[in-house]
């Protein structure tokens, strides 16, 4: 699934361990975002994987439903292309889930990124937690 894929670069990248950092910890009970400059695209990308996996897991969503929260996200901070390009441009990646005569490795991605392109005229504000909230609003209820 795209998601395993995701959660792949999230290990390999140290995502757990730069998310639970002390500062970084301490920016997101307070709602900050450390990663604003563009050369944090990656620390920006691991920020949001943990999100999806601490919004999604407890309430035992599938792959699919995180896989389009980062979809969602990606858009909403119009930095989806550069995320699925750290993703897939890389070679352990490529190694491990694609063979050598596939789309992503023949190509780069290079069609799908034109063509996800034409959407960066578009202003996002999708729903991230669509799939949690329901719950989240269950849980506030009581």
């Amino acid at each position: 699934h795209a998601w395993d894929v995701v959660l792949k670069y999230y290990q390999m990248k140290g995502g757990p361990e730069y998310n639970a950092a002390p500062a970084r910890k301490l920016s997101m009970s307070f709602g900050l975002d450390l990663s604003g400059s563009a050369a944090n695209n990656r620390q920006a990308l691991l920020a949001v994987i943990n999100h999806i996996i601490v919004t999604h897991e407890p309430y035992k969503r599938s792959p699919d439903a995180m896989f389009k929260a980062l979809i969602c996200a990606g858009l909403n901070k119009r930095k989806l292309i550069q995320w699925l390009k750290l993703i897939l441009r890389n070679q352990t990646i490529l190694e491990t889930f694609y063979s050598s005569w596939s789309y992503v490795v023949k190509t780069g991605f290079d069609d799908a990124f034109r063509a996800i392109e034409r959407l960066s005229m578009y202003v996002f504000d999708l729903p991230v937690d669509v799939a949690v909230k329901q719950f989240k609003d269950m849980n506030e209820a009581f």
